[in-house]
């Protein structure tokens, strides 16, 4: 039997990633992100993580993530490059100015 067609659901769409081990301990199940694809106008579209494989690559040392995108409009396709951001940690330094002893 000969494939004609390959049927690909476009909405919802699956946005998969890795992240270094270091950062693991700070992605949960409902973490949000923003991401980026080349010619979309839309800048910082939203999703979050769905899914957080189980173990590391061996290799890369990294984690394999899953994001659940809504695509009503058809706008993405599969096999487009995105830019992801995720904040992990927010950290508010303190200025603080040195004193020096006057000699």
């Amino acid at each position: 039997m000969t494939n004609i067609v390959e049927i690909q659901a476009i909405d919802p769409l699956y946005l998969e990633f890795c992240v270094p081990q270091i950062y693991t301990s700070f992605l949960k199940l409902g973490t949000p992100l923003t991401f980026e694809i080349d010619g979309i106008e839309s800048k910082n579209l939203a999703a979050q993580i769905d899914l957080l494989y189980p173990s590391l690559d061996e290799t890369t040392r990294s984690l394999r993530c899953r994001a659940v995108i809504a695509n009503e409009q058809c706008l993405l396709r599969p096999g487009s490059l995105a830019r992801i951001k995720i904040k992990i940690k927010q950290i508010t330094l303190l200025n603080k100015e040195t004193q020096r002893d006057s000699f």
